[in-house]
Order: C-alpha cells, then structure tokens, then sequence
C-alpha cells in the first residue's frame, strides 16, 4: 500500500526521534517544561499513529494529503494547515493545498494567488538550512522584523509554525495559530514529509494525465519543441502538452511572446506588451504567479521551462530550443533558392507540414502579435501557393486534391488555392463537381479576384484537357 510505501512504521518513529534530537534544544530554551515535553512525546505517538491507522491501506494521494494536514490541525490545535511550493528562480510561493479545521473546508487559495518572497526573508533563510520557523507570537517579531509581522497581520496571523521541505517539491508545511505546542515543530516536520512527499507523487500522476505520449528517449530530452504555428503545444521526445491538456492563456502567451523574440526579455517589457491597460504591479504579479504556475505544470515535461535571469525571462538554457517558426522559413527560404525540382517540392512539402495553423489564433487581434501573426499568414499564402504550382508540373491532380483540402481547413482568401482546387476537381470528378468547387470560392473572394479566378481556370483546363 501506498502509506507502506512511503515510510514503514519503524523508519517513521526513527525519523521522528532523529528530529526530536535534532530541534529539542532550541525547543527547551523556548520555554517548555518537562511536562509539556512528556504530553507532547505521548500525544506524538498517538497521532502519528491515528493518521498511519487512517491511510494505511489508501492509494490516494488526495485523502492522505488532507488526512495529514487535518492531523497537524488537531494536534496543535489549530485553526489551519497547508503545504506552501516554493518557486526559488521567480521568488515566490503558493499554497496547493490546505485545511481549515473550523470550516472543515479544503481551500485551495488561501492567499494571493502567489506571494513574493519579499518581506519573507527569515523564511528564505530557512529554506536553505533546512531549520523550521516557529512563532509563537507574532506581536513579539512586530519591532525586529517589520515586513514579516505585516504579512502575519494581513493575513490574521498571531502564531505559526513552518517546517520547511525540498528540494522536489520545494516548499512549507504550515501550521496557523496552533494554541499548543507552539514551540515544538518535529510534528510540523514529520508530517510535512507526508505531506509533500505525496503531493510531488501526486504531481507526478497528474502530470501522466497532462501529457501525451510516452516518456522521451534519452537522446530527446534536451530537444524542446515548441510549436506555434496552431494551437501552441511544447513537445519533448514523444512526450506533448498543449492547450486542450493545459488551458491557461496567459502562459501560452508568454511561451509565444518569448519564442517570437527569441532572446531573454525583461518582466517590465513583457507585461506592458502582454497587459498594456494593467498597472504594473499588477502585471508583474501577473506574469510571476504565471511563470510560478507552469513551471509546476512542466516539471516532469522541462524542469525550469522558463526561467528568470539577470532581470530578463527566457527558456531554460539546458536545453536545446527548436521553433516551428524558424524551421518553417528554414524550409521556405530553401525551396526559393532550390532549382531541382525534386529537392524544391520535399523543402514545400516540409514546410507546410510544420503550418498546422496560423499563428496563435486564439490572440491574433493582440498588437502584440498582430504584425507576426500577419507575417506567417504573408508566408504561408507564398508557400502553399508555391507547392501547389510545384505539384501542377507534376499534374498530380489527387495529391493536389489534398493539399488544398487541408489548406482551407487552415486559410482562405488565397486565389492559388481556389485555382487548384477547381482544377483538381475537373480532372478528379468531372466538370459538375467544378463548378460546385468555383461556388464555394465566389464567398470568399472580390468580385474581380472571382472573374479572373474562372478566367484563369477554365483557360488551364481548356489546355490540359482538351
């Protein structure tokens, strides 16, 4: 069984004496009594033992997560816990799950989206030595440390503990307002190892569910793949997450606005292109808990997919970047310059194979990418069109037929296309079928681009047919 699994019952109370050891002293010279101690070894056991008696036969990661967070509330007596992840490289922190004893409600926000680890310094600190946070009254921080008793008072804080846990995840177990034990965090510890060693599980099942395929090959995982031309998607290996697994508009905007710059770009640069009309503050928290958010989403895809650096966002440097973007002009550019036929026509067909649609469609009418968005749709027109002429030499009317068949599921407009299409029905099911097919442009073209449309495509048959 999964609790089993995790620790067994003797490593679990080995592990809790380990603590004990490590964090009695600093305890003690908080003002505990021997009494105390002894009804907290005695109540330590007890609810340890409730919780494993509770889960022990679960395999699920979301009751044995609440499960531990309802114990740490009862056994501080408290009025609620949570389990805080931790993104170091944005600075900045969420909670993913909590319990709130006199609810009795999970609450899944519990703050902003996303804190700043401004203001939180002490707790930054505890991050690296591994040592809990314990305050028994934050009235008695208020002069030292000015910044951190204001979050406490914002958030209604007048006691808490945090024991802090990482490297995967990275993160607080959080214990708010405990009105026993205040002072002892070994139960705060042992319980933030339940805690969020199950919650990175959990991520880690989740995340099998995120994305399509199997898992990369060795040779592939360095290679990212990141796809705009369409519905935006980022492939590793055979692995693949896109819109329909993950939703959120405001990280595929910063995928796709930093993939068309190509470089690293400041925080302030991108919110005032991405969100001109919110106030900057705003913005910047904005792109940070989105940025917090998708790391979480892609870590078991690309570990760190978009990083913060010297002020300015990219993607991870680890990793080999391949745009759809650049390999579709690669591939444009060396059919123009291409005179044998054969090698012109595979560079046209690889092309187009890489436009799975215009350009982020979803945001196309944003000033930020209306130029490129127009750009692409410019090159695509010049590279189908260019494709279809190659395949008419050819007089390969059928694999014509399709080409044009999937290029106005993607574009219309393009006269090139409409030309083929008639041709291509002419030759494949008869003249009535054409006729139908020179309907269906008349919708989408001016009455004199129509005119010239018929002219041009009844002179091409009346040569090649007649």
């Amino acid at each position: 069984m999964f609790w089993k699994k995790l620790f067994g019952k003797s490593k679990m109370y080995e592990m809790s004496r380990q603590e004990s050891a490590q964090s009695r002293q600093p305890i003690e010279s908080a003002g505990s009594c021997p009494d105390e101690e002894r009804e907290y070894d005695r109540d330590f056991r007890q609810y340890l033992s409730k919780l494993e008696y509770t889960v022990h036969s679960s395999e699920s990661t979301s009751e044995i997560m609440m499960e531990s967070l309802k114990t740490a509330c009862e056994f501080y007596d408290a009025e609620f816990s949570g389990i805080l992840i931790a993104d170091i490289g944005e600075e900045s922190w969420a909670p993913v799950v909590c319990y709130n004893r006199w609810t009795g409600n999970h609450v899944s926000r519990y703050t902003k989206e996303t804190e700043s680890f401004e203001g939180f310094g002490r707790w930054v600190e505890a991050f690296g030595a591994s040592t809990p946070i314990v305050v028994p009254d934050t009235s008695m921080i208020k002069a030292m440390f000015p910044d951190e008793y204001e979050h406490y008072e914002r958030l209604k804080v007048d006691s808490l503990i945090g024991a802090p846990f990482g490297e995967k995840p990275t993160g607080f177990f959080v214990i708010k307002n405990p009105r026993r034990y205040k002072t002892m965090p070994d139960m705060a510890r042992m319980l933030a190892f339940v805690g969020m060693s199950t919650y990175y599980l959990q991520e880690l099942q989740q995340s099998e569910e995120l994305y399509d395929g199997q898992g990369a090959d060795d040779k592939d995982k360095d290679l990212v793949y990141i796809n705009i031309l369409g519905s935006p998607e980022v492939c590793v290996g055979s692995k693949r997450i896109d819109m329909r697994k993950y939703s959120s508009m405001k990280s595929w905007m910063v995928i796709v606005y930093l993939a068309l710059k190509k470089k690293a770009v400041s925080g302030r640069t991108i919110v005032s292109d991405l969100w001109p009309n919110v106030d900057t503050v705003k913005a910047m928290d904005n792109l940070r808990s989105t940025c917090y958010q998708m790391r979480g989403k892609f870590q078991f895809l690309c570990p760190e997919f978009v990083v913060s650096e010297n002020g300015g966002y990219w993607f991870n440097r680890d990793k080999v970047i391949v745009l759809d973007t650049e390999m579709f002009e690669m591939y444009l550019k060396k059919a123009k310059k291409e005179k044998n036929h054969t090698l012109k026509l595979d560079a046209l067909k690889r092309a187009v194979s890489l436009y799975r649609g215009h350009l982020f469609d979803e945001q196309c009418d944003d000033s930020w990418i209306s130029n490129y968005h127009y750009h692409y749709s410019k090159l695509y027109a010049e590279c189908i069109t260019a494709l279809l002429d190659e395949l008419g030499l050819e007089e390969n009317h059928s694999e014509i037929h399709k080409y044009v068949v999937e290029s106005l599921s993607i574009s219309h407009g393009i006269i090139k296309v409409y030309f083929w299409l008639i041709v291509s029905t002419e030759f494949i099911s008869g003249h009535a079928e054409a006729v139908k097919a020179a309907a269906l442009a008349k919708a989408d073209l001016t009455e004199g681009e129509y005119k010239e449309l018929i002219r041009i495509s009844g002179k091409y048959i009346t040569k090649h047919k007649g």
